[in-house]
């Protein structure tokens, strides 16, 4: 059976599909196949070798090994349309024009959609599946035949992000020129730069030059931060020549979002233990795909770097630039430049894979899985810490949110496309925070958002000593029923145990944490005849705990009574498990 929330279900249904090359058809394919097929066109292939080529990417459970299989015929399109005259579920893949029709007799699908089959009806392993077409595909639902004829409804749109410009040479170039340009017009800046000029060639001789100079930079960042704001937004606002016209920016956007939701999609892959399989290397070479977040943060980080090293740059350089400047001058600052961008390109993102590895990881649609590595850095002081380290909560992702390009409240820096929905989008968060745009900083603001008039962080009160139907526990919620999934309940309980950890280390009481922490690893290890004991052993300790902190005896009771529900829920199905039948 397929659904999606175990509703949505389909027949066995005809599929056509129409390249630059010919038309297809396929009668009766299965709705398992019929559903991967649809999940392959989130990757906007653009003929048939290539929507067989990501046919790898989705395949799962029952569905075929290969496109190939499902025997496909060339047909011509009459022949094609007259098959899908009769009253059965149909639909038109077209790779030409980018739509995808559904017939009358088809249940309702959606673009953006979750879908799932398990093995034995209702029961067995569950397979999921994710659909989420890219925006320019038209979407047409119960529908009939004439619809495959007609025309687009839109234009189908031509993406050009034009990297070739945006991270070619003329970056560093433009860049040169807006920041010379910059210092050209403003005094006060030539200033700042030649009174930093003297200070940073005294630290090229100094024994303690690396701290010197990490503090030397981040004074030279503060002083010159709004110029680097200037120039970092009049290079993607600016309309190009090269670009035909249109700014940096406007080449930044198109299918960032979509992009986004393929590459979850496929973490969906790894958690069910698939092998993942990255975009055939035509696709993702095709110049004229959109850019995702990850290449659209890091430009964003590119450009700060790039500016900010050529501030230093011209500070140590003032005594040339104040006799003049030349062409000469701009390129050799664009010199310069390039080869930061070249080195930056190279060395590790926040200690983490390099911006070519990452830009890479997303042109091939992966997820970025956390590595051994990054894991041994995890604070193993916290029991959801310690579990992520061990990889009890399955593999972990890295990945960006963007949220520092939303901090200088600019929108040549912002994830959001238009201004409309900019400015949109800033209203209701004044109107939510009650904020005013009075330029306060960021991240003050939201400090302030946090604050409770109350002041209930100085309230000394017992916080277990809350009403009687409210919840024992400080700072965590975890529902008696536990977390879906979470079959041992080791999750819920490293979530609750954390809140109780939390509350002892406050209380200078390092030994208890140490010892909750030992009785929650016995108990994770402890196989089905060792259950008892452990949990036994647990509870034991959670006890010792409330006697000696009085402040955590409704913890300890609320988190004692859980152990006991999940050893019996975990005793139920492993007799389930060792008599099926009875």
């Amino acid at each position: 059976m397929i659904g999606k929330a175990n509703e949505w279900q389909c027949p066995d249904v005809d599929v056509v599909v129409i390249d630059e090359h010919g038309t297809r058809i396929a009668l009766a394919v299965d709705d398992w196949d019929a559903t991967t097929l649809l999940a392959c066109v989130s990757e906007d292939p653009a003929d048939w070798s290539q929507l067989a080529g990501v046919w790898p990417r989705y395949q799962i459970g029952p569905s075929v090994e290969t496109l190939e299989e499902l025997d496909f015929a060339e047909v011509g399109f009459k022949t094609a349309m007259a098959n899908l005259s009769m009253q059965r579920a149909w639909i038109v893949i077209d790779l030409r024009t980018k739509r995808l029709c559904f017939g009358t007799e088809n249940d309702p699908m959606e673009r953006d959609g979750c879908y799932a089959v398990y093995e034995h009806g209702n029961s067995g392993a569950e397979f999921r599946i994710m659909v989420h077409l890219p925006p320019w595909w038209e979407f047409h639902s119960h529908v009939d035949l004439s619809m495959v004829s007609k025309p687009r409804q839109e234009e189908l749109p031509v993406f050009q992000p034009r990297r070739e410009v945006l991270w070619g040479p003329a970056l560093a170039q433009g860049l040169a020129e807006l920041m010379v340009a910059q210092l050209d017009q403003d005094p006060v800046l030539a200033e700042i730069l030649a009174s930093l000029s003297t200070d940073f060639t005294e630290l090229a001789t100094s024994s303690t030059v690396v701290d010197e100079s990490m503090e030397r930079l981040r004074e030279l960042r503060k002083q010159v931060y709004e110029k680097t704001v200037t120039v970092h937004r009049d290079w993607l606002m600016t309309p190009r020549s090269d670009l035909d016209g249109r700014m940096p920016r406007q080449c930044l956007h198109g299918g960032m979002n979509w992009i986004g939701l393929v590459i979850e999609g496929q973490q969906w892959q790894v958690t069910t233990e698939a092998s993942l399989t990255p975009l055939p290397k035509a696709m993702a070479n095709n110049p004229n795909v959109p850019m995702g977040i990850s290449e659209v943060c890091l430009y964003f980080d590119l450009c700060r770097e790039l500016i900010e090293s050529g501030w230093v740059h011209l500070s140590l350089r003032m005594d040339r630039v104040n006799r003049g400047r030349s062409n000469t001058d701009v390129e050799e600052f664009a010199f310069f430049l390039g080869n930061v961008q070249k080195g930056w390109m190279r060395m590790p993102h926040e200690d983490g894979d390099t911006p070519e590895k990452i830009l890479s990881a997303e042109r091939h649609r992966l997820p970025r899985m956390l590595d051994a590595d990054h894991a041994a850095e995890i604070d193993c002081d916290c029991p959801i810490c310690e579990m992520m380290k061990l990889g009890d909560f399955g593999p972990s992702f890295e990945g960006f949110d963007g949220h520092h390009l939303e901090l200088d409240d600019e929108f040549a820096f912002s994830l959001i496309e238009s201004r409309e929905e900019w400015e949109e989008s800033r209203l209701s968060a004044e109107g939510m925070f009650g904020l005013e745009d009075d330029n306060r900083d960021s991240d003050e603001a939201w400090m302030e958002i946090g604050d409770d008039d109350d002041d209930d962080d100085d309230d000394e009160d017992d916080p277990d000593e809350d009403d009687e139907f409210g919840s024992v526990w400080k700072s965590t919620y975890v529902s008696q029923d536990g977390i879906p999934g979470d079959t041992k309940g080791h999750i819920a309980i490293s979530f609750l145990l954390a809140d109780m950890m939390d509350t002892l280390r406050q209380l200078d009481a390092p030994n208890e944490v140490e010892e909750l922490k030992q009785a929650f690893r016995e108990y994770r290890a402890a196989g089905q005849y060792e259950m008892a004991f452990a949990t036994e052993q647990f509870q034991g300790v959670l006890e010792q705990v409330a006697q000696r902190h009085s402040e955590l005896v409704s913890r300890s009771a609320d988190l004692q009574h859980r152990l006991d529900e999940i050893a019996r829920r975990v005793e139920q199905l492993d007799s389930e498990d060792e008599f099926p039948n009875g």
